[in-house]
């Protein structure tokens, strides 16, 4: 009997969560004198309190209405089904969908190591502001979307530059030029992305080579080989990155989402050789050798980032986002490492 009633009790409570109005959506409220369209906030089985574009916010009698349905345009009169949705569409965690924002509807969002701001200004066109809580490293965007009028594929183009700023005397720099295409259905989209990078940290890097000297000795046979481990200084250049992303964003009820970004990347990375060999080097020349030229190399190192999560709309213009982060490179093991966002439209 406890079964049962169990049984009984959950089928009651998924029933009670999926009748809700999604408060999001615009409703057509027809009553016997006049019809409204406006956003249900309530609905107590008497009366509902819906916000209207016309008279504010009202309540209005069920004993009145004739029919309530989803009406397909939002309060200002911009279509439903346009790309306009949601603000936090924008974005999955890291990112960017081929949707845009409408002029004046500006987003930013706070991640715990710092805010992104970004700009609709029209015609398809995005600027964007991402920094850090010390205001080092930052960087900016522009991005122009195409496609605007077609209700599912949306066509994206950006540019990104960024630099490490005062912590490091403005040596570092990074730019990343990315093409992105977005399929999306009322209850999800999908993105997929490449991008190309270049990447100059401005730091002085150090690395441990074994050294490896012949000294020849005319009373010796064989050569002798003198092997040791010289800790040296170097300078990185620019190294290009190369992307490619997929996303996802599965909307399980009107308020609450499912998302999924992976990203994957292969890097180029100039480093001193494992082993040197060259000339016999005196002990003071060793305590202040810089690695020269012929002694880097070029390596391809993958990175990849695997970032599930869920989003949580609690307004119709703020929203939260939880993500996982997993990040793999090299030979490190892989590190989960938690992220929290708030998404709000300024």
């Amino acid at each position: 009997m406890k079964n049962i009633l169990l049984v009984f009790f959950l089928m009651c409570l998924n029933f009670s969560f999926y009748a809700q109005f999604d408060s999001l959506q615009v409703y057509k409220i027809v009553t016997e004198n006049k019809t409204y369209y406006g956003k249900i906030k309530k609905d107590d089985g008497r009366e509902v309190l819906v916000n209207t574009k016309e008279i504010g916010t009202i309540y209005i009698s069920k004993r009145l209405i004739t029919s309530i349905s989803p009406y397909n345009e939002n309060l200002d009169g911009t279509s439903k089904s346009s790309e306009y949705e949601h603000p936090s569409d924008f974005k999955y965690f890291t990112s960017f969908s081929s949707r845009s924002l409408e002029k004046g509807r500006n987003l930013i969002q706070i991640n715990l190591w710092g805010p992104e701001l970004h700009f609709g200004l029209g015609k398809g066109f995005v600027f964007s502001f991402l920094s850090t809580w010390i205001a080092s490293p930052f960087g900016i965007g522009i991005k122009k979307t195409y496609l605007e009028k077609n209700p599912h594929w949306k066509i994206s183009s950006g540019l990104l530059f960024g630099t490490m700023g005062y912590w490091n005397s403005f040596k570092g720099n990074a730019g990343m030029v990315y093409l992105n295409s977005t399929y999306s259905k009322e209850r999800f989209q999908v993105t997929a992305n490449v991008a190309t990078s270049f990447f100059k940290s401005g730091f002085e890097m150090e690395y441990t080579s074994l050294y490896k000297e012949t000294i020849y000795d005319p009373n010796v046979l064989e050569d002798f080989v003198s092997e040791y481990y010289l800790n040296a200084k170097y300078q990185r250049g620019f190294e290009p990155a190369y992307y490619f992303n997929l996303s996802g964003l599965f909307k399980i009820t009107p308020k609450f989402s499912l998302f999924i970004d992976v990203i994957n990347s292969l890097a180029q990375v100039t480093q001193p050789k494992e082993y040197i060999e060259g000339k016999s080097l005196y002990y003071n020349d060793m305590n202040n050798y810089t690695f020269k030229s012929e002694d880097l190399e070029k390596k391809y190192r993958y990175t990849g980032i695997f970032q599930p999560g869920f989003r949580y709309l609690y307004s119709e213009s703020s929203a939260f986002q939880l993500s996982i982060s997993v990040l793999k490179t090299g030979d490190v093991e892989p590190i989960p490492i938690p992220q929290v966002a708030w998404i709000i439209r300024l």
